[in-house]
């Protein structure tokens, strides 16, 4: 009995932990519920790990907010320097996001827990390998957005001078056309970031194998990539309005002031306007990571996936 009872008990241990791992086959759904789980299941803990990274990016991201809305009233060198000075906080704050939620996926991926997690084992030399893969990924992927925008840019300058009815609808059509095809290559060029900062080995082949596979389950990552867009676009949307509000109003008030109206605002508005900023950007930090965390198990599952099919680790 006792013989029996501890080999249940070693089966239970042993299908807890293959229920745990990170790279194992999961559908869209619960690719979409492990992502956000990474971040919720120890928020208290998660939050306060990340308080390096996301306290400069708020202040950073509230700060060239402010800045922007005095924009209309002129441009001087301070304000300038201040906002280029500013914007490469945020900048670098924004390469250091990727970084930490990678490491929060790293230690998913080797069975830990978050809550055991401390500055000295989060921020360490994985970090900052991570942080130059992000630099480079987001280096690479900008230049190709720029030559994609450069290409549409051409196609829509072509014969522009003497368009008619009939080109003008072909001229729509291609470029609806143009536009389907880039949207399909963006949708599998969403596994790329997963795959550069968890695959191992060279720096080229990650992008290669990330966008090879991409293609291969692209249903699956159009599925995911629509589902992470709404949820963050949504809740992004209803997070910011109040700034949105806000700087609105600011323009609004700068505007009339310059044609010489009386504008008549709310005792201390910019220092509320600022503090509303500031929280919007704080909170914006984690929801942004919720991106690309449902990204990272959809990459598990792809790669395992792959692997099953090729015969390199068993069926499960």
């Amino acid at each position: 009995m006792e013989q029996s009872k501890a080999l249940q008990d070693q089966g239970a241990t042993e299908g807890t932990e293959q229920d745990n791992r990170f790279y194992k086959i999961r559908n869209t759904g619960k690719c979409l519920s492990e992502g956000i789980s990474l971040l919720t299941e120890h928020f208290l803990r998660m939050l306060f790990l990340s308080l390096p990274v996301s306290i400069p990016y708020a202040l950073s991201s509230a700060i060239i907010a402010h800045l922007s809305t005095h924009i209309i009233s002129g441009l001087t060198i301070s304000m300038l320097v201040w906002i280029l000075s500013f914007s490469t906080i945020l900048f670098l704050c924004s390469i250091a996001m990727l970084a930490l939620v990678f490491r929060f996926v790293e230690v998913k991926a080797s069975n830990e827990s978050l809550k055991q997690q401390t500055f000295k084992s989060i921020y360490n030399k994985n970090f900052f390998g991570l942080s130059i893969k992000a630099l480079f990924y987001i280096i690479i992927t900008s230049i190709l957005a720029a030559i994609a925008c450069g290409l549409v840019f051409i196609y829509m300058m072509i014969g522009s001078k003497d368009w008619d009815l009939d080109k003008t609808i072909l001229k729509v059509i291609g470029l609806v056309v143009i536009l389907l095809v880039l949207l399909t290559i963006a949708i599998a060029y969403n596994n790329v970031l997963p795959t550069v900062m968890l695959q191992k080995g060279s720096f080229v082949r990650p992008y290669i194998d990330g966008f090879k596979r991409g293609f291969k389950k692209w249903g699956k990552m159009m599925q995911i990539s629509v589902l992470v867009a709404l949820l963050v676009g949504v809740v992004s949307f209803l997070l910011n309005a109040p700034a949105i509000v806000f700087t609105f109003v600011q323009r609004a008030a700068l505007t009339s002031q310059l044609n010489g109206d009386a504008v008549n605002l709310p005792d201390h508005f910019e220092i509320w306007m600022f503090i509303t900023l500031l929280i919007t950007s704080f909170v914006s930090f984690y929801i942004q990571m919720l991106y690309f965390t449902p990204l990272s198990f959809t990459y598990a599952s792809i790669k395992t996936e792959e692997e099953e099919a090729d015969g390199a680790i068993p069926m499960v």
